[in-house]
């Protein structure tokens, strides 16, 4: 019993995952539309500008937020 609950546990993880990653990405443009505003929280730190220049090179309005004003610079 414990073998068959630790093979399916694995089984269903990995089938999760696989399917999870194998759909296609999100096209937030098609979704969202033309001049569309986005709010970035937290935006010195280095995820979120990671997210600002994708969303940027998709062509989103872009307002960058942080209480760290030196951040923003």
């Amino acid at each position: 019993v414990g073998m068959y609950t630790l093979g399916y546990n694995v089984f269903d993880m990995t089938y999760a995952s696989a399917l999870h990653n194998s759909r296609p990405a999100l096209d937030h443009k098609a979704r969202y539309g033309n001049g569309t505003w986005v709010v970035i929280s937290g935006a010195s730190d280095s995820i979120a500008q990671e997210f600002a220049q994708k969303l940027s090179r998709q062509g989103f309005n872009l307002v960058l937020v942080d209480s760290n004003a030196s951040g923003l610079q």
